[in-house]
């Protein structure tokens, strides 16, 4: 059979372009066909392409797949430094990442909390930090009040038998009272009285309660006047002074901020620390400041739930006396 010179042309097309779309679909370099560079083409028929396809020289190239064994790209490229894990292959680790930096000796550059190759129990664990203090279950609260023996020495806590109480809080030493008659009786009640304030014009207070409801001490002595009754604050305070109660005679009546420093609004009924101020009542005791709205009444607090409130000074009522510096003139009540 004879080929006309038309049907070799078209069979060397359908040849060209079956070649070129093997080489497209296989990435690699086409081979030198019988056409060289400098070849006459002209002969040959153009071809039709489809509407909406681009012709076959304005197609973008497939994106070419690295090899992973290495070697050489069909785009000329040395691939022999690349790894890259096959489908079925395990991937490195973070930190086999981290350490390829090409250099030897290069240092991982994540922490080891983040490595997902180190097991569970190599991890560092970090407490997570609280501003509060771990609990710990022989822990005990700072003591604030010390137990006094009568001469002023400090006894341990679980004393049974004190004179004083030491509040380490404020540095005040505090009367303690006692169950039985006497000076110390925590039942004793007593009219406010201050003699030396009749010489500014303020009302002194009476040298007895005018309901009668002091006990009079059997040694108490009326020589020196009834300003030296033990049953008015003057007189009171005379008698324990003399009495060098654990081991001092500087006590005196407290200001309304130093009695308010000792109620504990925690107890109720009375609202006091009772381990440590035993025999304290429901009622009021005396502080050492006039009312400025009449002179005739003194501040006073009540021990009952820690209020306070203005009593007239003629009247008998609870005292408890204090040594130390006075720091605290109307201050506030402890929790």
């Amino acid at each position: 059979m004879r080929w006309s010179a038309s049907n070799k042309i078209a069979l060397t097309t359908i040849v060209v372009l079956a070649g070129l779309y093997l080489v497209f679909e296989s990435g690699e370099e086409p081979e030198q066909t019988g056409f060289s560079q400098g070849s006459d083409t002209s002969s040959l028929p153009a071809l039709r392409e489809a509407p909406g396809e681009l012709s076959s020289s304005s197609r973008p190239l497939p994106l070419e797949q690295p090899s992973k064994r290495g070697g050489v790209s069909s785009r000329g490229e040395d691939t022999s430094s690349h790894d890259f894990p096959g489908p079925h292959e395990e991937k490195p680790s973070r930190r086999e990442i981290a350490g390829s930096n090409n250099e030897p000796g290069a240092q991982p550059t994540i922490s080891p909390e983040e490595d997902s190759s180190l097991p569970s129990d190599e991890k560092p664990r970090h407490e997570k930090q609280t501003n509060n203090p771990p609990d710990r279950e022989n822990d005990q609260p700072p003591v604030r009040f010390v137990k006094l023996d009568r001469v002023g020495a400090e006894l341990p806590i679980d004393a049974t038998e004190w004179s004083c109480v030491l509040d380490k809080s404020t540095g005040l030493v505090w009367e303690v009272k006692t169950a039985e008659p006497g000076l110390h009786f925590g039942g004793n009640r007593v009219s406010w009285y201050m003699p030396q304030l009749n010489q500014s014009g303020i009302y002194a207070g009476e040298p007895e309660p005018e309901d009668g409801t002091c006990h009079r001490l059997s040694s108490q002595s009326d020589d020196k006047g009834p300003e030296f009754n033990a049953c008015n604050t003057h007189g009171y305070t005379w008698h324990v002074n003399g009495s060098g109660l654990c081991g001092h005679s500087d006590w005196r009546l407290p200001s309304p901020g130093e009695l308010r420093s000792i109620v504990h609004t925690e107890h109720k009924h009375p609202a006091i620390a009772t381990q440590y101020f035993p025999h304290t009542q429901n009622d009021y005791y005396w502080t050492s400041s006039t009312y400025a709205y009449d002179d005739r009444s003194t501040w006073s607090i009540h021990f009952r739930v820690g209020n306070d409130n203005d009593k007239k000074k003629k009247l008998g009522q609870y005292v408890r006396l204090v040594r130390g510096e006075q720091t605290l003139s109307n201050g506030s009540v402890a929790n």
